[in-house]
């Protein structure tokens, strides 16, 4: 990679989050790290390096369109539009998918 590319990564607190963001910025990336909160993802992220300009936390509950859209104007704001996306994060509420609804705000 010539330029330093923008990954953001959901569920970056989680093990498996965690092993993919460690790779990625091995591999030259920025990385987002967003999970349910703010200090869980600043402290996930602390984790991976100090330098908060290669891996910054993100807080956003997925549940949550309005958070999840936030998160991602600030991110974009910080790094720019990124260039890969990793879904990670995971989801437990068991309905069937006619029961559920979206808050589009």
């Amino acid at each position: 990679m010539t330029e330093t590319q923008l990954a953001v990564v959901t569920g970056g607190a989680g093990d498996l989050g965690q092993t993919i963001i460690r790779s990625l910025v091995d591999a030259g990336y920025r990385v987002a790290l967003v999970d349910r909160t703010d200090d869980i993802a600043v402290d996930a992220a602390s984790l991976i390096t100090a330098d908060r300009e290669r891996c910054r936390g993100f807080g956003a509950n997925q549940e949550n369109v309005a958070e999840v859209h936030a998160a991602f104007a600030a991110i974009a704001e910080w790094a720019g539009a990124p260039h890969l996306t990793v879904a990670n994060a995971g989801y437990a509420k068991f309905a069937p998918m006619t029961k559920r609804s979206v808050d589009r705000a």
